[in-house]
């Protein structure tokens, strides 16, 4: 009898010990999650514009013409199309209403770099921050610009932001 009350205090004894041993094995089995931050718009370092000199004035039309599609003056950024593009498409005010969609609000456009095509055409790779209600991010995209007449001129795409 007393060999059988050691018996079952041992078993006692043993039951909570073995339950922390593989508590203990389960947590070094558990794999590491690494812990990644969420950046926001503020903790995303700038790209910066690499445009070279020769390229300082189509740099100030491009600025010019996002600046008015940004303000609503669509009848200045139209007068800043190319002539190819104004010839074939007469002002449409809804044309440039729709190049976002209805909940973006376009920021800031940034020109990063210059991508010749041959002497009168070059396309330009930038960035374009907006916000849709409280969210603000960032998408790069590009732009094609054409010399006419020693000015820069912007040419359209179709669908250069829905996507």
């Amino acid at each position: 009898m007393r060999y059988f009350r050691l018996i079952v205090v041992a078993i006692f004894l043993l039951i909570p010990l073995c339950a922390y041993c593989s508590e203990v094995q389960m947590e070094k089995e558990k794999p590491k999650v690494k812990q990644i931050p969420h950046p926001d718009i503020k903790s995303v370092k700038p790209a910066k514009p690499q445009i070279p000199q020769e390229y300082k004035e189509l740099e100030k039309m491009y600025n010019q013409y996002w600046g008015f599609i940004m303000k609503k003056e669509y009848e200045k950024a139209y007068a800043m199309e190319s002539s190819a593009y104004g010839k074939s498409n007469p002002y449409a005010k809804e044309n440039y209403e729709n190049m976002l969609l209805k909940n973006v609000n376009m920021t800031a456009v940034t020109a990063l770099n210059v991508k010749k095509m041959n002497e009168k055409e070059v396309v330009l790779k930038g960035n374009y921050y907006y916000k849709i209600g409280p969210l603000k991010s960032v998408r790069p995209f590009s732009d094609k610009w054409i010399q006419e007449e020693a000015l820069w001129k912007h040419v359209p795409t179709d669908g250069q932001f829905k996507q």
